[in-house]
């Protein structure tokens, strides 16, 4: 679990997964359990995360809970963001806590994003870089290609690693929206 740094990141919609789990499969890929998740955004009392390009959620995994800080994107190409995750060690079970404990500071709870993520790490340019594929409801089937990256130095080689593997699986118009912004579009 990233405690700080920078995520760099890349979205594809994906209309047929056969053909993208067999390319990557043909990589090399290490395919990791498929999680449910379940992700509760929150917006700040007195600035909008809408406007600033920020996020607060927190994320339950399985059994498993994070509080977590997205900074505004930089750069135009990947998906980039500074990103702080904290995990929550009571788990799943704090949950009703931390919404509550966000609530009374003042932020408001915005949207719930629920998606299967099947993980996977693929060995690219002596780095690992991670895959999730993606089925979110109400908005269907998605890959992310991500590194994390300590030091904004790093960003510029991290996308060109990412570009080089949506290359080698077909892969082309990323989407640097998140899934919270394209739950709102469709609730607005």
């Amino acid at each position: 679990m990233n405690t700080s740094g920078f995520e760099v990141e890349q979205k594809y919609a994906v209309a047929e997964m056969s053909p993208l789990i067999d390319a990557l499969e043909s990589l090399g890929i290490q395919w990791q359990k498929e999680v449910c998740q379940r992700d509760y955004y929150f917006n700040h009392p007195s600035r909008d995360f809408a406007i600033t390009d920020e996020a607060v959620r927190i994320r339950i995994e399985d059994d498993e809970a994070c509080l977590t800080y997205k900074g505004p994107k930089i750069g135009t190409k990947a998906k980039t963001r500074k990103e702080i995750e904290l995990p929550i060690v009571e788990g799943v079970a704090a949950e009703p806590a931390m919404r509550e404990f966000l609530t009374e500071l003042g932020f408001r709870e915005v949207a719930l994003v629920s998606k299967k993520r099947r993980n996977g790490v693929c060995r690219l340019n002596d780095r690992d870089v991670s895959i999730a594929l993606d089925n979110v409801e109400q908005l269907g089937s998605f890959i992310e290609l991500e590194l994390l990256v300590s030091d904004e130095s790093e960003i510029a080689v991290a996308q060109s690693i990412l570009d080089d593997l949506a290359n080698r699986v077909g892969l082309s118009s990323t989407d640097r929206r998140g899934y919270l912004d394209m739950l709102l579009e469709i609730d607005s």
